[in-house]
């Protein structure tokens, strides 16, 4: 039997200038502003680059993550897990409220039981963090005094 992956997407639209929200969401560094990450490590000087690797830590815990795509307003890494690969997107798109983001998940379980505890638990909480992180992303940056 041959295990699918699971896929799945969320998008909102906010205030943001496209090219700030860009900014913001292609930087590994900056993913403690507007996501669950509480710290980047490991990337190195310079831009990030289709094969740039980085860890990032949510509490305790650490993914190592390698960029798969980096394209004009696209970027996508993947970790490699234990119960399988996990791959997250962002797009962003200018839009008429003034950004959209796109944020998606893909993952290819290692067995059945991972697909499992992927669909009843780690997808649906993966789908909750994109709702909370892409209005985080698309505010409007700051007035500075």
């Amino acid at each position: 039997m041959t295990l699918r992956t699971a896929r799945f997407e969320v998008y909102a639209s906010g205030p943001g200038d496209p090219a700030a929200v860009w900014d913001l969401v292609s930087d590994p560094h900056r993913l403690p502003e507007w996501t669950d990450a509480t710290a980047v490590e490991d990337l190195g000087p310079g831009p990030v680059a289709v094969g740039t690797t980085f860890a990032v830590r949510v509490g305790d815990r650490r993914l190592d993550w390698r960029v798969r795509t980096l394209d004009r307003r696209l970027i996508e890494a993947a970790t490699f897990l234990p119960s399988g690969v996990l791959g997250i997107g962002a797009q962003v798109f200018p839009d008429a409220a003034g950004s959209r983001i796109v944020l998606a998940g893909a993952f290819a379980p290692a067995d059945r039981r991972s697909a499992l505890r992927f669909s009843l638990l780690g997808g649906p909480d993966l789908r909750r963090r994109f709702d909370r992180w892409s209005p985080r992303a698309l505010r409007p940056p700051r007035s500075r005094r």
